[in-house]
């Protein structure tokens, strides 16, 4: 996400909205949404990912972590719904920038409430772990992978997460729609 997605929409595209550079992506033969997405390419980003995934690799060697193909299926299923998942979310922050003058705030916010994604849900009790699950499910960017891996996840959980994913995807779009609709040129 941070390869991508993440830096273009929640810090370049309000200021393409302050700027009044919006509209020259707007006119262009391409779905805005995926341009705008994908402008800017960080690939020291992804340089840095590498070794991170080559530790891992060591890790499941070293302990002799063995996995069939449906864990190993289902586990990169879940990690692209985390992706999709947190797609949804920093776009709906950043539709908020067609209303407001800034939105880097929120989305400042929301990389924080990201690394308490990364904790297991175990550790959260009553009011946090329903909020985690069920208002802000964090729990779908890594516990319910991991969880899948390892083989204790129910596919009730892992259906769960492909429909929550697909509910916030399909609210996060709308909402573009509508903040594309309400978007007045700062050049008009």
């Amino acid at each position: 996400m941070s390869i991508t997605f993440q830096r273009n929409l929640s810090f370049d595209l309000p200021r393409l909205i302050q700027r009044g550079e919006l509209d020259s992506r707007m006119v262009l033969p391409t779905n805005l949404l995926f341009f705008i997405s994908f402008e800017n390419i960080d690939l020291i980003d992804f340089f840095s990912f590498l070794p991170s995934l080559g530790f891992l690799g060591y890790v499941f060697y070293r302990i002799g972590f063995n996995f069939t193909c449906v864990q190993g299926t289902t586990y990169v299923l879940l990690m692209v719904n985390a992706v999709i998942f947190v797609f949804a979310m920093v776009l709906l922050i950043a539709t908020v920038s067609f209303w407001t003058t800034q939105s880097y705030g929120m989305a400042r916010i929301f990389d924080n409430l990201l690394k308490i994604g990364r904790y297991p849900l175990d550790i959260f009790e009553g009011f946090w772990k329903v909020i985690f699950i069920y208002f802000l499910p964090l729990v779908l960017i890594a516990q319910i992978p991991a969880q899948a891996l390892m083989q204790t996840i129910s596919w009730k959980f892992v259906l769960f997460a492909f429909g929550v994913s697909g509910l916030f995807l399909f609210a996060a779009l709308n909402f573009w729609k509508v903040g594309l609709k309400h978007y007045s040129s700062a050049s008009s």
